[in-house]
């Protein structure tokens, strides 16, 4: 993908950003909030990532079909991710369902990263968007 927030560097960039936003809300649950908070925090800063992940997948598949450029295989790795995700994401809820701040902020990193990367854009410190005619 060219252009803009689909560039492979910004897709990197919003994933580091946000495993950084993960990072930090688990050591400051670890010490405020006890290993239950943290560990649920982890979990779905995890299962946000591989959404995340999952979904840039399937654009570019998409992608792929609109050129006729058509990834092979995929299917049985694309099931086993969803599989992996729901028990992760119900593992969370399970571990942290008497924190909601824990699961609002791990559901959250990648929209806090998109903004995060916004604003570096507007500040002039992120890679300008490339366009090509």
């Amino acid at each position: 993908m060219t252009g803009g927030v689909a560039e492979e560097g910004t897709l990197r960039r919003l994933e580091g950003i946000a495993a950084l936003y993960g990072l930090s809300g688990t050591v400051w649950m670890a010490l405020e909030r006890g290993w239950r908070s943290a560990a649920a925090l982890t979990l779905l800063t995890g299962v946000s990532i591989v959404s995340f992940r999952t979904l840039e997948g399937v654009v570019r598949r998409l992608e792929g079909e609109s050129t006729g450029t058509m990834a092979k295989g995929g299917g049985s790795r694309f099931l086993l991710r969803w599989v992996l995700l729901l028990a992760a994401l119900g593992s969370a809820f399970i571990l942290g369902s008497h924190d909601l701040l824990a699961l609002l902020i791990g559901i959250t990193v990648i929209p806090m990263a998109l903004i995060t990367e916004a604003g570096l854009r507007i500040l002039g410190a992120g890679d300008p968007p490339v366009r090509e005619d």
